[in-house]
């Protein structure tokens, strides 16, 4: 039989001989798996996730891969989110985050709602070479980007789409936004919306929304590039391609009989300046 000191011999020596067949690389142990670690203070076993990214995650914060985006973006804190695939998520960056998604290239599509809803502080790019990462949305009535009032979001890279089959807004700000070198696009020639809307919700915002747009492209096919709503709010251009493919002005149409007397009363106003 094996005696108490024995048996820690044996156990000593046989782990001392797995640790030489791992460094000389003949054992190879993934860092991908579910791990045992020693305790050092009590001698007992813990279960901890080795989570090192792989092709089953959707993306990942530093060095760890999470299975869908809301779980990244939830803990991410200060830190930045890449993409690692395509993915469908709505997700929302709560009040008091602050944190950047990188597109990487990769699409993120909506399942229901807003695909990305921020109430906190949110700054979006495309580090890949490409610079083809998206944001698109694909249910009527819901935007590819919603920044809620009091928030605050800067657009620094990535194509903003929606669904040709879908109307509404594309991107919709109520808090406050700066654009810069990304493309907006909405293709639908028979959607009336306009591709941005600012201070979408002035009836209820606490502060008028402010838009910058320092550079980038926006094509709408049916309607206006930017819609600068009413209550106080702000849109400052400062650099950018904004084409209208097919313009629909949102202006009250003036019926043909409203518009005779228009003119009729233009002419008499100028008739009564000539003879005075």
């Amino acid at each position: 039989m094996f005696t108490a000191k024995r048996k820690g011999f044996l156990a000593f020596f046989a782990a001392l001989i797995l640790a030489s067949l791992i460094g000389l690389g003949l054992i190879f142990i993934p860092d991908n798996t579910r791990a045992l670690a020693a305790n050092a203070e009590d001698g007992t076993a813990t279960e901890t996730d080795a989570t090192t990214p792989d092709s089953s995650h959707v993306a990942q914060v530093g060095e760890t891969g999470y299975d869908t985006l809301q779980e990244a973006i939830n803990a991410a804190g200060d830190a930045t989110v890449k993409l690692l695939s395509d993915v469908k998520e709505d997700v929302s960056i709560e009040k008091g985050q602050t944190i950047t998604i990188d597109l990487n290239g990769y699409t993120l599509t909506n399942v229901e709602a807003h695909t990305i809803i921020n109430q906190g502080i949110l700054t979006v790019v495309d580090n890949s070479a490409e610079k083809d990462g998206t944001v698109t949305n694909v249910t009527g009535a819901r935007a590819a980007v919603y920044n809620s009032n009091g928030a605050t979001i800067n657009l620094l890279g990535g194509v903003y789409t929606r669904a040709i089959s879908q109307k509404w807004y594309v991107i919709v700000n109520d808090g406050t936004m700066i654009v810069d070198g990304i493309v907006a696009r909405n293709e639908n020639s028979s959607d009336p919306s306009s591709l941005i809307i600012n201070n979408y919700s002035y009836a209820k915002n606490t502060t008028p929304a402010v838009l910058t747009i320092n550079e980038g492209t926006f094509t709408c096919a049916g309607g206006n590039v930017i819609k600068n709503d009413e209550g106080g709010s702000e849109v400052y251009i400062k650099g950018a391609l904004l084409q209208v493919v097919h313009l629909q002005t949102q202006q009250r149409k003036i019926g043909p009989l409203w518009l005779l007397m228009v003119v009729l009363l233009k002419t008499l106003l100028r008739m009564e300046q000539l003879y005075m």
